[in-house]
């Protein structure tokens, strides 16, 4: 691993590694961002994913025993973490070099990372490194109880857990077009990236409108423990917006998740989307603020 500093090892993850990633990537957030969010159900699908080779998409690195920095790289987005009490020894640096060497390796054009708007030095070091601002990510919450209704529906529409397997494509259909609208998308998931991603978890439930029994509609949604739920994906096909499927499959969240004892739910998006008037709409707050830095990889 290039510029890593004297002292320190790096090696590939394996899926014995998920607890101690996902407790120093929960001590980075919380060190950047006020608040952790990675769970262990995340780290081990996106691991699990057919497409995810660790050996040249992961790296951990230790300082003896010690889990000191980790960062990941698939198709362009990366992410990186250094634990809180081994910043300033050029570890992020050595890790920013990783996920570019990575990223050339697998093809990619463009590498780049998502990072909180008050974590300073790791915006500095991006930008010192050729990175410029892309998109902007807001985290929103909002709180659940009793108060919390199952939606009115509008007419002709149902809502209602997914069948599976039987409508695993349809889902996997209705996500990637709706996503792929998004400028500055990277191509759609493969199905089975998708699949094992979102669907093969133990915490996930998949809400899907339709109508005329024919889906047009889903939200992914994780119970994340702590008493979070999470709304991981929400699309609705072209055709059918401005009716409130979109509105209608988050009240369902929201009632589902209240009903299994949450007392909060929450969500991201980004500023390609167009969405974030639609959650404030309906009572969400932000509660963080991020931006995608990136870089062209053709540029050096």
């Amino acid at each position: 691993m290039d510029l890593l500093p004297d002292g320190l090892t790096a090696r590939p993850p394996t899926m014995d590694d998920v607890e101690a990633v996902v407790a120093l990537l929960r001590e980075d957030e919380a060190a950047v961002s006020g608040g952790a969010i990675t769970t262990v159900g995340d780290i081990a699908s996106d691991w699990a994913r057919p497409s995810v080779d660790l050996a040249t998409h992961a790296v951990l690195v230790h300082d003896g025993a010690r889990l000191v920095g980790y960062a990941d790289q698939h198709r362009g987005r990366a992410w990186a973490a250094v634990a809180p009490g081994a910043t300033g020894r050029g570890i992020g640096t050595a890790l920013l070099a990783w996920t570019e060497v990575s990223a050339r390796g697998s093809g990619q054009d463009v590498v780049g990372q998502t990072v909180a708007d008050m974590a300073d030095p790791a915006k500095q070091l991006l930008a010192a490194n050729g990175y410029t601002p892309r998109w902007h990510s807001w985290v929103f919450s909002i709180p659940l109880g009793e108060h919390i209704a199952p939606p009115v529906l509008p007419q002709g529409v149902a809502v209602r857990p997914m069948q599976r397997p039987q409508e695993d494509h349809a889902v996997h259909v209705v996500i990637q077009t709706a996503f792929g609208e998004w400028p500055d998308r990277n191509e759609p998931t493969p199905f089975e990236d998708w699949r094992v991603a979102h669907l093969e978890r133990e915490d996930v439930e998949v809400l899907v409108a339709l109508v005329d029994d024919v889906v047009v509609g889903a939200a992914v949604c994780l119970d994340e423990g702590e008493g979070e739920g999470w709304v991981e994906q929400l699309a609705v096909d072209r055709g059918h917006r401005g009716q409130g499927l979109a509105r209608a499959l988050l009240q369902q969240a929201f009632h589902d998740f209240a009903v299994r004892g949450c007392a909060t739910a929450g969500l991201s998006t980004d500023s390609r989307t167009g969405a974030k008037a639609l959650y404030e709409h309906v009572g969400m707050v932000v509660t963080s603020t991020w931006t995608r830095w990136a870089r062209d990889l053709t540029d050096r």
